[in-house]
């Protein structure tokens, strides 16, 4: 009996830190949308000379944002989504000049246009499969109280009248335990299409490392010599 009720136990907790995942990405999809449009006014502003204060500051803020969505998509759910931007270069200086080449930096980097896309095509996916595990789960509850009050106290049931309606909710409620993670492996999946690098980032940052271990290696037999 223990054996089983630790078991539903886990089952139960599982059950509602999916829940509670899901609907933090639900919430943060929304948040993102929000700061789509400060980045989207800050670079129309460019031209004005506004968007060189408010640019960089908008679009790091989104790279903030893209980074917490490939921590979440790695703790929980296991999937590893490669961080894909360009380093940030050394020759940027302070005041104006400094500025605007933060801006060159970001605007000519394509990781930060795919987070973008991604603050905005990730909306619907994000409540939709953010969403989805706690609606089973309410689903199937209300199914099970409205029946449960209408049997033992007499109450009008609210759950749906049809049987297979009945059966299709607390069908629901069982498979919740094992689709909401599921769910959550698919928005990770999701974010690893925009968030990820290309082939070509990837490509681009292996030659980079090659190259900057060729001149370490250079450098080092320059000393031994």
């Amino acid at each position: 009996m223990s054996h089983h009720s630790g078991v539903l136990s886990r089952l139960v907790r599982l059950t509602l830190v999916t829940c509670v995942r899901g609907m933090v990405q639900a919430v943060v999809s929304l948040a993102g949308l929000l700061l789509f449009v400060v980045c989207l006014l800050s670079l129309l502003t460019l031209a004005a000379g506004i968007g060189i204060l408010l640019a960089p500051m908008s679009l790091l803020a989104m790279r903030r944002l893209a980074s917490t969505q490939r921590r979440w998509a790695r703790l929980w759910s296991g999937v590893t989504i490669a961080t894909p931007y360009r380093p940030r270069p050394v020759e940027i200086t302070n005041g104006l000049i400094g500025r605007l080449q933060r801006c060159k930096w970001l605007l000519t980097d394509p990781a930060t246009w795919r987070d973008l896309l991604w603050a905005l095509a990730g909306v619907p996916v994000s409540v939709v499969l953010g969403l989805l595990p706690a609606f089973m789960v309410v689903a199937g509850i209300w199914v099970v109280v409205a029946d449960l009050g209408a049997w033992f106290f007499g109450l009008w049931s609210t759950a749906p009248p049809g049987f297979w309606g009945q059966v299709l909710f607390l069908g629901m409620l069982a498979l919740a335990p094992f689709a909401g993670p599921l769910l959550l492996r698919a928005h990770a999946w999701a974010a690893a299409s925009l968030l990820a690098p290309t082939r070509e980032a990837m490509a681009t940052q292996v030659d980079q490392l090659a190259e900057s271990r060729s001149q370490a290696v250079d450098a080092s037999a320059a000393e031994l010599r």
